[in-house]
Formats: C-alpha cells, structure tokens, sequence
C-alpha cells in the first residue's frame, strides 16, 4: 500500500492526442491498468489498485481497511492519492483512479455513490478556551468564539457550512481567523490556542482522551462513501476491495 500526493498517472484516454508528447507514457500506464483488471481471474494473484481518498478518510479510516486487504490478497498492489473530497471525486471522474472514498457528498451524474461507513462532525476547543471546561453551550455560541476551519473544497468544511445553515447562522457571521488543509495542522492548532474548529471525532478521538482537546458540541453524523464511474468495467481487485469494506458493487 502506498500513500501519493502527487501521482504521475494524469492523461485519460480520451485526452491523448498524437500530438501530445506524454502520450505513450499514459497510454501505456492506461495498458498496464487494462490487463490489471484481468487479475482477477487468476485468483486475485496480481493487480494494482488507484484509489483516491479525501484527507480524513484516507489518514484515519481506510489504513486499516487496506491492509486486511492486502493480507487475503497479498498480490494486489494498492496506491492511495490523498485529496480533499472534490478532488477525489474528479479523479474517478477523469479516469486516473478506479476508486475513491470520501467523506462528502457527491453530485454527479457520471459517478455510483454508495455509502461505507459514518462518523460525526464534532467541535473541540483546546484546554485554554473558555468552552473547555463549561457544561453547557449559551445561545449565540458559535458567533463569540474564533474558528480555525478546513479550507473550502473538503467534505469537513461543506458539511459544517450546511450544519451553519440549518441553524440559522451564515459563515460571515464567524470569526475564521485560520483556514487550514490539513486534519493535523487544524488539530494542533486548536490544542495550542482559544479557537473552535469543526472536525471528525475519528481525528481527536486521541486527544479527547488525553484532554489536550474538549469536544462541546456534535453537529451531525456524516456518511463516508465509495465512489466509482458508472461506464467502466468493474475489476475483480475492486469488487474485491469493496467487498471487503463493506459495500456491494
């Protein structure tokens, strides 16, 4: 199993052209992925996976899932792009991963959406803030404390913006004195000062327990979900991986 940021695979099919000078090197990626598909037939002995993966999931829910995988096929090679959920959602979409598993919603029409698993969208605060040791929230609250938030794009951030609308409350009315790309970065900095983020409880689960982060408030449950195009051929390494996670394909 491999974790990439960057992936050298960038050119679908559709897009080469004669003319354009990484085309054998993508053709010949897109091959090597062809005749990965046919692993399956032979017992799932060889193959290679692309899976992309929004940050959450990929840091703290599918590690352990890739790698019971892997120990029943322990010749499917799996790489992991890390990306927030819009990202993800595109790469499937345009053919450079075979899967991908995020923790936002997906709307689009070219993709199958289904969901894995859950967790919940909870607000901490560092032990300095004032929220920290107080039993019960007044109203108002979350207009009175500084907010360090994921940057726009994550699944994290669209789901705490349509908690702030149920409620009543618009995002121009918080003081964002951070946005952050990182679950980590987000984590660490809240610990250390007096601002409020909305992150997965999967994230500070840890930190809860050690009470260097205080958990005030939980927004809402949210679905993770498989994503995969609708008009390619499912593989059995990712029939497979699917059903290992959980999910019917």
């Amino acid at each position: 199993m491999r974790y990439d940021k960057k992936d050298p695979f960038s050119t679908p099919l559709r897009n080469l052209r004669p003319a354009d000078s990484r085309a054998g090197s993508a053709l010949a990626q897109l091959l090597s992925r062809r005749a990965a598909a046919f692993a399956g037939f032979a017992g799932l002995k060889a193959g290679k996976l692309m899976v992309a993966a929004s940050e959450t999931v990929a840091r703290y829910w599918l590690p352990s899932r890739l790698q019971a995988f892997q120990a029943a096929n322990p010749g499917i090679e799996v790489n992991v792009r890390i990306a927030n959920t819009e990202r993800a959602a595109m790469d499937v979409r345009e053919g450079e991963t075979d899967l991908g598993f995020v923790e936002g919603e997906v709307d689009d029409g070219a993709l199958s959406v289904r969901r894995v698993d859950a967790d919940a969208l909870v607000v901490v605060v560092g032990p300095r803030h004032p929220l920290a040791k107080r039993p019960r929230l007044s109203a108002g609250w979350m207009t009175r404390t500084p907010w360090i938030l994921h940057k726009p794009g994550s699944g994290t951030r669209a789901m705490f913006e349509g908690v702030l609308k149920n409620r009543g409350v618009k995002l121009s009315d918080l003081t964002v004195q951070l946005e952050l790309a990182s679950d980590e970065a987000i984590r660490t900095a809240v610990e250390s000062g007096v601002c409020a983020t909305a992150i997965s409880d999967l994230v500070v689960e840890k930190a809860i327990a050690a009470k260097t982060l205080f958990r005030v408030d939980e927004l809402a449950k949210r679905a993770f979900y498989a994503v995969r195009h609708k008009e390619r051929h499912v593989s059995n390494a990712e029939a497979a991986l699917l059903a290992s996670i959980g999910t019917a394909t």
